[in-house]
């Protein structure tokens, strides 16, 4: 009835109908039969989904999750396809490998942590269209491409890790969840997750979704690098939390342990 309700207030205010024979539900194991019934009766939904796409992405995870980014592989594949009959120097390959084809999982890994196959299928595709020419269907790879992945000034030509660049991606949703904790994606996850607790502090819960560990997994790298800034003190636990001014960032740690009032600053 809630939901029904939230439905009817938006159509007043924009003027805009929910078209219920466009829309579906989806239930998850444990309801039961009469339960389904008397909800799709409320809401006048009767289509049940849940395996198709929304915003580009899985509305659904299971447990091949490298079928369900495959599509990542076969938009990648289809685009690097469409270049090989233009006449390009190895500038312009460049240009188009990293504004276009590398910028194309971009979306995706905002969201979840691709598997390191999926990751490894990427950059195998855009290694195979930088060394082949137009006149020949296979080329041999001068360089390795995890050498070429570092950066201009190291010998590469900074083509992104995509497994790292990921990792970082995730890592920004972690950043803005600890920056914004009034936001409704801030207050929905703190409801099912880490209710008594903060984000550096959660742990996956009871029966996790996807999304929700793949944001640990930025969680985890970003807390490598967090330092806490000391203000009244009341949000840092003085002994386990990084506030020293070092590389990386680290609590105190006692100088012995028959001297526990003492704290050495060491290197």
């Amino acid at each position: 009835m809630a939901i029904k309700e939230i439905f009817t207030q938006y159509e007043r205010a924009s003027g805009q109908q929910v078209n219920t024979r466009k829309s579906s539900l989806t239930f998850g194991k444990r309801v039961s039969e009469p339960t389904k019934t008397h909800i799709r009766h409320v809401l006048q939904i009767h289509n049940e989904g849940g395996c198709g796409k929304y915003l580009g992405l899985p509305e659904q995870f299971g447990r091949k999750k490298i079928e369900l980014f495959q599509f990542i592989i076969e938009n990648v594949k289809g685009k690097t396809k469409g270049w090989n009959n233009k006449f390009l120097s190895q500038g312009g390959k460049e240009i188009l490998l990293k504004a276009i084809a590398m910028a194309m999982p971009v979306y995706t890994m905002n969201c979840f942590k691709l598997p390191k196959g999926i990751c490894e299928d990427i950059e195998r595709i855009i290694a195979h269209y930088w060394w082949n020419s137009q006149h020949q269907g296979f080329a041999t790879h001068w360089v390795a491409w995890d050498r070429m992945k570092y950066s201009k000034r190291e010998g590469g030509l900074g083509f992104r890790d995509i497994d790292k660049f990921n990792d970082a991606l995730l890592a920004k949703q972690a950043w803005r969840i600890l920056q914004n904790p009034n936001s409704l994606l801030t207050r929905t996850l703190r409801g099912r997750y880490f209710a008594n607790s903060g984000i550096l502090e959660a742990n996956d819960g009871v029966q996790p979704s996807f999304g929700w560990k793949s944001l640990l997994i930025g969680r985890d790298l970003l807390r490598k690098g967090l330092r806490f800034t000391v203000g009244d003190g009341h949000q840092i636990a003085t002994w386990s939390d990084p506030w020293l001014l070092t590389h990386p960032p680290r609590p105190p740690r006692k100088a012995q342990d028959n001297q526990p009032d003492e704290i050495s600053f060491c290197k």
